[in-house]
């Protein structure tokens, strides 16, 4: 009789995410075992009416940046912002004139078209190590069912939150 003997390790999956803006890593560094959450401040400066009606919008692009390394894991992604009309995200502040436009960035490992969805996306590559994009595109608009016009004379501050939040086992 023939027998071997062997052993085996399961390497637990580790992840750290990385905010980025504008395809350059931020300061802002997250692990899910110290720091498991943090704001990225993402600015437009001034934006002019224009900008919120036409199609010279002024977009950013900003994310995560999820470098993930040992075994199997299942990484699941929810985004959300303040409501979502014809199929389009927006964030904006209650009851604003104008906000934000959110989409999938085209360069994003989020699966699916631009539009965003509501329920929790698998990632891409949920079966091996690596790192995954987690960006978005925005810009600022005229949110719908709002006119331009209703804007007030002076500095109008335009506003909005987007949360993004990955899980993994």
């Amino acid at each position: 009789m023939l027998s071997f003997d062997y052993s085996y390790t399961i390497e637990a999956h580790t992840c750290s995410l990385d905010s980025m803006v504008d395809g350059v890593p931020t300061q802002v560094s997250l692990s899910g075992n110290t720091v498991t959450s943090a704001p990225i401040a993402v600015n437009w400066g001034v934006v002019t009416k224009a900008q919120l009606t036409g199609p010279s919008h002024s977009k950013k692009t900003f994310g995560l940046l999820m470098t993930c390394t040992g075994d199997i894991y299942l990484p699941e992604l929810k985004i959300t912002g303040i409501n979502k009309s014809d199929g389009k995200m927006y964030a904006a502040g209650v009851g604003a004139v104008a906000g934000f436009q959110i989409e999938r960035a085209a360069d994003s490992d989020i699966p699916g078209g631009t539009e965003l969805n509501t329920s929790p996306p698998i990632l891409l590559g949920e079966n091996s190590s690596g790192q995954r994009k987690i960006l978005l595109t925005a810009w600022p608009v005229i949110m719908p069912g709002k006119n331009a016009d209703d804007l007030l004379p002076g500095n109008n501050v335009i506003t909005g939150t987007v949360t993004i939040n990955v899980s993994y086992n």
